[in-house]
């Protein structure tokens, strides 16, 4: 059995982020797929990035996110970014 790791890798408060574009890359030299879910203050509550098969990339935006958690099993490796849009009054 391949042993599962939840690594949270972004948190914020509600309402921090209007809007958030997430990504994950899974290498080629993964041994099995990665997911990450997003959690948001908003309908739909979570967002499934993935499942990512290795040598892929996947994204997705959401509505203001509140935290993303990548779902990885041992053997995997990869890079993930997020792109955060906040509104600025002046």
């Amino acid at each position: 059995m391949v042993q599962q790791l939840d690594e949270t890798v972004f948190t914020a408060p509600v309402g921090a982020y209007f809007e958030g574009t997430f990504e994950i890359f899974n290498s080629a030299a993964s041994v099995s797929t990665v997911t990450g879910t997003v959690n948001s203050s908003t309908a739909p509550v979570t967002t499934t990035i993935g499942p990512v098969p290795p040598g892929n990339t996947i994204a997705n935006t959401v509505q203001n996110p509140t935290s993303f958690v990548i779902q990885m099993p041992s053997g995997t490796s990869g890079t993930y970014s997020l792109t955060l849009y906040k509104r600025i009054l002046a």
